[in-house]
């Protein structure tokens, strides 16, 4: 069973995917962050026990912190093929390798679960490629990733297609500083400011990503798992947050709503406009494009 269940936690996420497992049922999973305990985890193995997925993919960077989950799922439901993928989001090289890999896996991705990233890390660091690092783990190696599988995601498009990605009502703790994302390198670093603007960065990509998709039959939903916006001190135990996450990815009474952001299970209507503006969404994509030496056509 899932790590929740044999904590004694609620079964709040594992009872979500049972309700929606006709959602996710034949599908393939794209779920990055899985490493045990961790909220990609939880998800993973909620639908995994309630469901009928024909693959999981699970994206992270250490195969031993996600050996556990991968046989919890063999386990529950060997009809799963289960695989992992080595990612380091702080590397493009890594992402990009990642991403050939996914390609090789399969033609379609269903649902894509962009989870992985890390919180108001104390000291100053950067990606491989000189990027702030919170800024890198939980935006732009997404960025990165999922627009290079978009031919995988628009193919399941007939299916459904849906981008979820992990933001945060944090993102209120700092806009996008688009003239100095790196807090001149490091010299004006604050852990939970830069937390902030990795979450805005969030928002404004999947304002983003919803133009180029709008044509597409691609949905693109952010999704909080908690229910307050300054984590950890508020935060939901995995099972709830787990469950916020498989709700926003599997239910079809979102998709209508996409970019919206989903909080506490319904769309989030209080979010600042400079976290939705499209001048400043745009302004994102094409600094995003700058930082990982590509560009992505609309």
């Amino acid at each position: 069973m899932a790590t929740s269940e044999t904590s004694n936690k609620s079964a709040y996420a594992v009872d979500m995917a049972r309700r929606l497992s006709n959602h996710a049922n034949g599908k393939t999973f794209l779920i990055t962050g899985p490493s045990e305990e961790g909220l990609g985890a939880e998800v993973a193995l909620s639908i995994a026990s309630s469901s009928k997925p024909s693959m999981m993919i699970l994206a992270g960077r250490t195969k031993t912190k996600i050996m556990s989950t991968i046989f919890l799922i063999r386990e529950m439901n060997p009809s799963i093929e289960v695989i992992w993928v080595p990612l380091n989001l702080l590397d493009n090289g890594s992402v990009r390798a990642a991403a050939d890999a996914i390609k090789k896996l399969t033609t379609k991705i269903h649902i894509v679960i962009n989870n992985a990233g890390v919180m108001a890390v104390r000291n100053y660091t950067t990606s491989k490629q000189g990027v702030e690092g919170q800024f890198a783990a939980n935006y732009l190696g997404h960025f990165l990733l999922t627009n290079l599988l978009m031919d995988q995601i628009v193919a399941a498009r007939e299916e459904a297609a849906t981008i979820i990605n992990v933001g945060s009502l944090g993102y209120e703790l700092g806009e996008v500083n688009f003239d100095d994302i790196n807090f001149e390198e490091g010299k004006k670093y604050n852990a939970w400011k830069a937390f902030g603007q990795s979450k805005t960065a969030i928002l404004l990509w999947s304002t983003a990503l919803a133009k180029r998709l709008n044509n597409k039959g691609v949905v693109t939903l952010v999704v909080h798992p908690g229910s307050k916006p300054l984590p950890p001190q508020n935060m939901v135990g995995r099972q709830e947050a787990a469950g916020a996450v498989i709700l926003t990815a599997l239910d079809p009474a979102f998709r209508a709503s996409s970019p919206a952001f989903i909080v506490d299970e319904k769309v989030y209507t209080e979010t600042k406009p400079y976290a939705t503006s499209e001048q400043n969404a745009e302004k994102l994509w094409t600094l995003s494009e700058e930082l990982v030496g590509e560009t992505f056509q609309p």
